[in-house]
């Protein structure tokens, strides 16, 4: 077989492919500094992640992105119990502000911009609030099939931007 045959095969096989759904412990960072612990509990909700990724190749969900912050905010150890279905001392909502993947060219990378608001449920209060911006590039030699590379780069950006807002609220003093 003709070289340029395979190689045309291979570019093909690797630009095939549904949309990419990702994983909630596939977006969860490993926080190795320390953090501050709170005794509080805290409860989460994502908005605006479903409906702008509709529009992408790799889409994230409300709920997994959800579910990734809250396994996060666990394993640091940020707050003593993350509520789930019930109120918290504390709500912390993340709204996704823009998602960018960049889909041609043998690198792969994806960002994203997220607005966090951290609020006291009693008393009723702002205690913070920020956008974060994260990005990630992922490599030929991370896979060969350019849908996989793209999966690895929202992946790695939305690991970077839960880390970041991890990081941000353990600088705070909470109850």
């Amino acid at each position: 077989m003709d070289r340029r045959y395979l190689v045309l095969i291979l570019l093909a096989l690797s630009c095939a492919g549904c949309p990419a759904t990702l994983k909630p412990d596939s977006m969860s960072p490993s926080i190795s500094q320390s953090v501050n612990h709170s005794k509080s509990d805290i409860a989460v909700a994502v908005v605006g992640a479903t409906s702008i990724s509709l529009r992408k190749p790799v889409q994230i969900t409300d709920e997994d992105f959800a579910q990734a912050l809250t396994s996060s905010i666990e394993q640091a150890g940020l707050f003593a119990q993350v509520a789930r279905d019930r109120s918290a001392k504390y709500q912390l909502q993340a709204m996704f502000a823009d998602l960018d993947e960049e889909i041609f060219g043998l690198d792969m990378s994806a960002s994203m911009q997220i607005s966090y608001a951290l609020a006291s449920t009693s008393p009723k209060r702002l205690v913070w609030e920020k956008k974060i911006a994260s990005s990630y590039t992922a490599t030929l030699s991370d896979s060969i099939i350019s849908i996989t590379r793209l999966q690895l780069a929202t992946e790695g950006a939305a690991r970077r931007n839960i880390e970041q807002a991890i990081l941000e609220i353990s600088k705070l003093q909470l109850e």
